[in-house]
């Protein structure tokens, strides 16, 4: 199952992480608050590295 994140600064996260990300929660079977809380987190951090000016790109 698919977890979005829609009109969020998360977006700017690569997809494939943050999808991946959702989707271990829900295999896992958090319940739909707690994925709501870590997807808050994930915004939260978003803001902050943003703010700070980082660069989110990954290099591999």
């Amino acid at each position: 199952m698919k977890i979005e994140i829609r009109n969020t600064s998360a977006q700017k996260l690569p997809l494939s992480l943050v999808e991946d990300f959702f989707e271990r929660l829900h295999g896992a079977n958090y319940s739909q608050d707690t994925i709501a809380d870590y997807r808050h987190a994930v915004q939260a951090l978003v803001a902050t590295v943003e703010e700070a000016g980082i660069d989110w790109q990954i290099r591999v």
